[in-house]
């Protein structure tokens, strides 16, 4: 049994089976599964599989884990857990402990101990090994780096997923560009909390061709206007455009390696990485300023997505398909403000208005306007990554919201959920790595500024 596995609550409506990428593909099976829809309410026998609208996880739990829970105190007490008070400590202990069952020997992050999410995917795993190291973790949070490295393609990028023998996922998306971004900024992450001495530079060498390979990835891949690639982002669908979702990361990257390159006195690198940096954050400025929506500014435009979610004064829904709003807020414009860049008095506007018009009427995240899932679904993802941003912006009231928020709608058992429906349940799978991640990088930056490269 996995030990630290929550529940569903008793009764609860058990929503599709999804991570970001998969919500609209499930939103046909969710509609035919409703009528088998089951709450698991123990854990004495296995759970049933995860049907189409089931939120479970399997509790095999991960080897010898379960035996050892002196262990998992000691292992605890080692590091440092945030939160200013009992309710939020409670918090980062569940989610410290659910990424060291979710971690294995190797380095490995599975997103979910099930099925479809029992799969390592490098965003994930970089917030994980940002998170690890943020709480004093710092050799979990070497092995989780290694083990990026180690699976790292030749031409400095990463596959969307990967099995946690290492094994590159082929089907799927493909290559997911933020990867590139995510493993120097979280690889500075690591260095930074460490310290920054002999013992971390030695082992930052292990690391260092990986990062060296991604952000010379990222610089060649920048457009004549300073953009990169269309690529899936955490959303994982394929798309047209290069959007927030990817470019914000990639900025933090290249500024992250900058950084490590100079800490190692490799000049050269540092001045290449900077001067790529600079090309990638005038092309945002132009492209996606001054409100940084998901896709470039010259893409449909704020009347159709304010029409379509009433979000202008009188605006009315007018019936206007999901297909027609082309352009509007996305979440991932946290990613543009700190702990990933130094504070902007335009993004700070721009994620004060995303927060507006992307909270559901329970109070969690939606994690776009042109999202084509369920739009009464909260994702606690994109909720965290508010969260993390007023936390490393000095918003300490809103942050304190945000993570109230998401304590509110674990599940029963005290487990961070992926989502959280319409009515306040959690759904789909928990815990779910990635939000254990933000959460903890939230709490930690209301106790001290995170590294910003």
């Amino acid at each position: 049994m996995h030990p630290r596995t929550r529940l569903a609550r008793p009764g609860t409506r058990l929503a599709p089976r999804t991570r970001l990428a998969m919500a609209a593909a499930a939103a046909a099976a969710a509609a035919a599964a409703a009528t088998a829809a089951v709450s698991v309410t123990a854990c004495a026998a296995p759970p049933p599989r995860l049907l189409p609208g089931g939120i479970t996880a399997q509790r095999s739990a991960p080897a010898g884990i379960a035996a050892h829970h002196g262990a998992e105190q000691r292992w605890l007490e080692a590091g440092a857990v945030p939160g200013s008070t009992p309710a939020q400590r409670q918090l980062a202990e569940g989610a410290l402990t659910d990424l060291r069952l979710l971690t294995r020997p190797d380095g490995a992050v599975a997103a979910a101990w099930f099925g479809p999410w029992k799969f390592a995917w490098p965003r994930d795993s970089s917030w994980v090994a940002a998170a690890f190291a943020a709480t004093g973790h710092f050799g979990d949070s070497l092995r989780i780096l290694r083990f990026l490295a180690r699976v790292q393609d030749h031409s400095g990028t990463w596959a969307a997923k990967y099995t946690l023998s290492g094994t590159a996922v082929l089907t799927g998306p493909g290559v997911e560009l933020d990867a590139d971004g995510w493993f120097p900024w979280a690889v500075w992450v690591w260095y930074s909390e460490y310290g920054g001495g002999s013992t971390a530079r030695r082992e930052l060498a292990s690391l260092w061709p990986a990062v060296r390979r991604a952000a010379d990835a990222t610089a060649a891949s920048l457009s004549p206007a300073g953009l990169p690639p269309p690529s899936p982002d955490y959303w994982e669908e394929q798309t047209s455009q290069p959007t927030i979702g990817t470019a914000a990361p990639l900025l933090a990257g290249l500024r992250a390696a900058a950084r490590l390159a100079a800490s190692l006195g490799n000049a050269a690198g540092a001045r290449r990485w900077t001067a790529a940096a600079a090309r990638l954050d005038r092309g945002i400025q132009a492209a996606y300023g001054p409100q940084f929506n998901r896709f470039p500014n010259g893409t449909g435009g704020p009347g159709t997505w304010l029409a379509l979610f009433g979000t202008a004064p009188g605006a009315t829904r007018d019936g206007l398909s999901a297909d027609s709003v082309l352009n509007g807020p996305d979440a991932a414009v946290t990613f543009l403000g700190p702990p990933f860049a130094p504070p902007s008095a335009a993004v700070d506007a721009a994620v004060a208005r995303a927060a507006r018009i992307l909270t559901l009427p329970d109070g969690g995240i939606l994690p776009g306007t042109t999202w084509r899932g369920d739009r009464t679904v909260a994702w606690t993802p994109a909720t965290g990554f508010f969260a993390l941003y007023d936390a490393a912006a000095g918003h300490q009231a809103a942050a304190t919201a945000w993570l109230s928020w998401l304590a509110a709608h674990r599940t029963a058992d005290g487990a961070l959920p992926e989502q959280v429906n319409g009515s306040g349940q959690p759904v789909s799978v928990a815990p779910l790595a990635w939000t254990c991640a933000i959460v903890l990088l939230a709490m930690t930056a209301m106790r001290h500024p995170l590294p910003v490269p």
